[in-house]
């Protein structure tokens, strides 16, 4: 493993952030609250969710694809991604010491092994489109092709970030560079219709160094215009992942120009459109954000994978300056608005999350596409998006949890853990939290230069608040 390698959100040597991550793999939970809902999701979703793909034909089309057969036309035009969040998943579930990790493995690598035979010469990969360069980008406000591309990239990071493999970076790298002699100026101007591509290339971008993705993804940005955005509206799901990928290019490029509009963009957000969970939907048709103050309990859609959009989020706003009010709704809508998507077991999940259901169908005579029966978890969707969304998050969470500074160490997440890392002069530390929390508000952290820690405080700071290192 290279747990030196693995922040799910790599700011290290990005110039406007103030904050550097903590890896994941460099963050142990020690029994506390989240510990044993990733190892459900580790023990059971991760392995389960793998199998409920095979059956929805996700690694048979790529089969198919490197067999020169066409794909099931009857399928989603975006399921590859559902395998390639699963695919992220599978290789941060790896840090963890749990002896369920060889299943996941093994998984993985057929996954891999069926991925890879299925990708162009030129580097293009979508087993919807297939390699006939005619039928790609015709309609990429609704295909979903360069969304699938961004999730096969992100996949493609964590697992090199973890593994050290190269092979499914190198098929990535492959796509990144296809797609800058299609897209770009003096080439296709098109935009995509479902953000996702631009936090793969900026990511991409600080993998390899490459400025030709971040240049990209910038692009994508700009053609979509979220920079000059007044309201934070639309698709849920895809105006926070818009967002998220703009902060991205952000912490790169230092615009005030995008900061501004991220900011305009969050306030609004925050102010009109959150539920109290840290939800955001609030329209049923559209999966749309609605209106400001349109927040109906019963007709709440509130997509997991829209909780998931924020925390993603307000997780890359908090890079910019350390602000604690990102932190804040990144804790309320991880505990409340994301959590309730998957059960305790770890198999069953919700696609809608609304906030109240009087148990009983739900029909309206003028509107027949508004009926509905009572909201159960269930474990498998027609539209499997959400489940590997959640297990690509339980999986890196550790990642969350804290941050280093030029002036210390930054707590954003609390629960029983132990950090190993080192400050920004490479002086290295052992962090210990021992907490009930959520249940319980004091927390103990025993900071030292070496383990084992050898001096403590008790701290009720909020998510954010820096902790200076011990002297």
């Amino acid at each position: 493993m290279f747990p030196e390698r693995t922040a799910v959100v790599d700011t290290t040597h990005s110039p406007y952030a103030r904050l550097r991550p903590i890896p994941a793999g460099a963050v142990r939970l020690e029994g506390g609250f989240w510990q044993a809902r990733r190892a459900a999701n580790t023990a059971a979703g991760i392995p389960q969710q793998f199998e409920i793909l095979k059956a929805r034909g996700a690694l048979e089309n790529f089969h198919r694809l490197a067999a020169g057969i066409e794909a099931n036309k009857e399928d989603f035009v975006f399921r590859d991604s559902d395998l390639y969040k699963w695919m992220e998943a599978a290789a941060y579930a790896l840090l963890d010491d749990d002896p369920h990790t060889a299943v996941i493995r093994a998984q993985l690598d057929e996954a891999i092994d069926a991925v890879l035979p299925a990708q162009g010469a030129d580097g293009y990969l979508n087993t919807y489109f297939g390699n006939d360069p005619g039928r790609r980008f015709h309609n990429i406000a609704v295909d979903h092709e360069l969304y699938c591309a961004g999730h096969f990239i992100q996949a493609a990071i964590a697992h090199h970030r973890v593994t050290g493999e190269r092979r499914l970076l190198d098929a990535a790298i492959r796509f990144a560079d296809y797609l800058t002699t299609v897209f770009g100026p003096g080439l296709r101007q098109e935009p995509p219709g479902h953000p996702e591509i631009e936090l793969a290339l900026v990511e991409l971008y600080r993998e390899t160094g490459e400025r030709r993705y971040l240049d990209l993804a910038g692009f994508f940005l700009e053609r979509i215009g979220i920079a000059d955005f007044q309201r934070f509206e639309g698709h849920a799901v895809r105006a926070a992942y818009c967002a998220a990928g703009a902060t991205d290019y952000f912490l790169e490029t230092g615009d005030p120009r995008w900061r501004e509009g991220l900011e305009r963009q969050w306030d609004d957000m925050v102010r009109t459109k959150l539920y109290v969970t840290g939800g955001i939907g609030g329209r049923y048709r559209g999966e749309s954000v609605g209106t400001a103050y349109e927040l109906p309990n019963q007709r709440a859609y509130a997509e997991t994978c829209a909780a998931l959009a924020t925390i993603f989020w307000n997780w890359r706003l908090m890079q910019i300056a350390g602000e604690a009010r990102y932190a804040d709704e990144l804790e309320r809508t991880l505990y409340n608005g994301a959590l309730a998507g998957v059960s305790l077991d770890g198999t069953r999940y919700f696609y809608v999350n609304p906030l109240a259901d009087h148990g009983q169908a739900e029909g309206d005579p003028w509107y027949p596409w508004a009926r509905r029966e009572p909201y159960q978890r269930q474990t498998d969707f027609p539209c499997n998006c959400c489940p590997p969304n959640v297990e690509r998050f339980l999986a890196s969470l550790p990642g969350y949890f804290a941050s280093t500074g030029d002036d210390g160490v930054w707590i954003h997440l609390y629960d029983a853990a132990r950090i190993r890392w080192r400050l920004a002069d490479g002086t290295p530390f052992t962090l210990t939290q021992q907490t009930r929390y959520p249940w319980d508000g004091t927390i103990v952290l025993a900071v030292s230069r070496s383990a084992p820690p050898t001096s403590a405080s008790t701290c009720a700071s909020r998510p954010g608040r820096r902790l200076p290192p011990s002297r």
